[in-house]
């Protein structure tokens, strides 16, 4: 059975990305099907590192924060999906990026702007954008928003 495209309710997505250009890209990938088949309006939380692959593919930019060096270095010290136990009791740092990235990834459901600073939100010509469904990479940073927010989370890895 075909699907009339003008039926499907346009949505907005973010795409919550922390990692790599990689990681980035492959989010980017689904962004375009979401925007360009299906119409919805898509937003991409990502490091600021990735602003202009994210606008150069035609979606919102939003900083979700976090130094992409520093993250990328912590990855290769921790290089399992879940970190040892040692390292999430002891590693302040990994606590205050984390803490910031989370709140980057809340911001991006809701805020207008891109994030970066407080005037953005006033100067943002934009309509409003509140997010619908999340898919995202890695979990650990996404389950309080879609729990507080009450919708769908979709996890995708390289």
């Amino acid at each position: 059975m075909a699907v009339n495209a003008s039926a499907i309710p346009r949505l907005h997505v973010a795409l919550q990305v922390v990692g790599s250009r990689g990681d980035v890209q492959l989010l980017i990938s689904l962004g375009k099907v979401l925007k360009h088949k299906y119409g919805h309006r898509v937003r991409v939380a990502t490091h600021p590192s990735f602003r202009t692959l994210a606008e150069d593919n035609g979606f919102e930019f939003f900083n979700a924060g976090g130094d992409l060096q520093k993250l990328m270095a912590y990855m290769v010290k921790n290089p399992a999906l879940i970190p040892k136990k040692k390292t999430l009791f002891t590693d302040e740092i990994a606590k205050e990026r984390d803490l910031g990235i989370m709140n980057g990834c809340w911001q991006s459901c809701f805020q207008s702007g891109d994030g970066t600073s407080p005037s953005n939100i006033a100067e943002s010509k934009q309509s409003p954008f509140i997010a619908i469904a999340i898919i995202a990479n890695p979990p650990k940073l996404r389950a309080h928003v879609v729990e507080r927010l009450g919708i769908p989370l979709h996890l995708m890895f390289t």
